[in-house]
Formats: C-alpha cells, sequence, structure tokens
C-alpha cells in the first residue's frame, strides 16, 4: 500500500494512519497523532491505494485482484469484490450509488454498486490506469494512466468516455478541489499539473526543484 511514498508488504497489511481514523474521532484533530488500532488483513498480492466511503464507516482498499471493505469502527472485514488484474485506485459518486476503481491490469474503470459490492460496468482507459477521482462539480471520474502518461475523463452517468487528456510524463496521485480544478503530480518530471474539468485542458504546471 502507498501513503505518500510509503509501501507495505505485500503478504500483511496493518492500517495505523490516523488520519483514517480521525474521520471517526475529531477529537483527535486537537492532540498529538497516537496509534489507536491495528487491522491486519492477510491474502496474497500488492497494495495500493485506501478510501473512505463518504457518510459510512466502510474503508476500501485495493488489494492486487480484489476490493477488500473494512468496517472502520471494528476493523473487520465486510466484504470483496473480487477478480480484478491489478486494481490501483478507488473513488465514489456523490450520490451515494456507485464507486470506481481502476484496473491497471485490464486497462479500464470499473463501476461497482456500493449497495451490494458488485461490479456493473467496465470502461476502457489508457494504458494503465493508476490514481482515480471523482470531479463533483462536472460529475466525471477522472482515471490517470501510469504509463499511457494520460488522464481518461469518463462521464459518470453515461458510463462513457469523453476526454482523454495528454500529460507531460507519468501521473501518479490526483486530487480535486471540489471547483472545477483537478490536480495530479507527475512523478517522473517532478511537476505538479492543474486541469480545468469542464474545459478538459491543462491550465498551469509547476516545477517542484
Amino acid at each position: 500500500m502507498k501513503i505518500g511514498k510509503l509501501r507495505v508488504p505485500s503478504s500483511r497489511l496493518v492500517i495505523a494512519t490516523a488520519a483514517i481514523l480521525a474521520a471517526s474521532h475529531p477529537a483527535l484533530t486537537q492532540s498529538p497523532y497516537s496509534i489507536l488500532a491495528k487491522w491486519s488483513i492477510g491474502g496474497a498480492g500488492g497494495w495500493d491505494y485506501l478510501a473512505v466511503e463518504p457518510n459510512s464507516h466502510r474503508l476500501f482498499i485495493t488489494h492486487g485482484s480484489r476490493l477488500e471493505i473494512l468496517d472502520t469502527s471494528t476493523g473487520k472485514s465486510v466484504g470483496a469484490i473480487t477478480g480484478f488484474k491489478g486494481l490501483h485506485g478507488v473513488a465514489f459518486d456523490t450520490a451515494g450509488k456507485f464507486g470506481f476503481a481502476s484496473d491497471g491490469g485490464a486497462n479500464e474503470v470499473v463501476v461497482f454498486d456500493r449497495s451490494i459490492l458488485a461490479k456493473v460496468a467496465s470502461i476502457p482507459t489508457g494504458a494503465n490506469p493508476d490514481g482515480l477521482l471523482f470531479e463533483p462539480k462536472t460529475q466525471t471520474v477522472w482515471a490517470f494512466n501510469g504509463r499511457g502518461k494520460s488522464a481518461t475523463v469518463i462521464d459518470a452517468a453515461k458510463r462513457s468516455v469523453v476526454a482523454t487528456i495528454p500529460l507531460p510524463g507519468k501521473p501518479e496521485f490526483p486530487a480535486a478541489d471540489g471547483a472545477g480544478n483537478v490536480f495530479v503530480n507527475i512523478e517522473d518530471k517532478n511537476e505538479i499539473v492543474r486541469l480545468d474539468a469542464a474545459t478538459l485542458k491543462p491550465t498551469a504546471t509547476w516545477p517542484i526543484t
């Protein structure tokens, strides 16, 4: 799993991320971070991104060919979605109905139903989709293609690709500001790129020396 640039061995996952736990315990933000619990998950395969589902107590973790779902109150598994070739990112729509996962091994984004934890659709992307986000203003899903050096933008309602945006290098970890701007770091160029979700064009590039 990547937390920043930290990688946890694939044979065992230990989640002790105070930032995640703080979502359920706001009082933690008023005091120094501390470890509240350690959760271990077995199984084969590597780990990558993780995300807390809004308005719930569920944590979604990409784990090789599986999307693991844990209860953030107990750390226990509440389910899994299987059959992927190499998971990376996970994101959620704002309607509370569907989730999205980037399957880098299959070069696609998979849509899943959050109520029954089952796949409902798959959408082709560029090569090796990695980081993933849902952009709320345009209701689009953005898959950042590592080997493809591009971003695939998907209309969440129609489940179709609306654009493929070339990038100056290999994208890694994206973020959205909720106001229509999308940001992503270009890890092999030491740059951050800002993109306009409405025009689907880059609007700024900042080097990180």
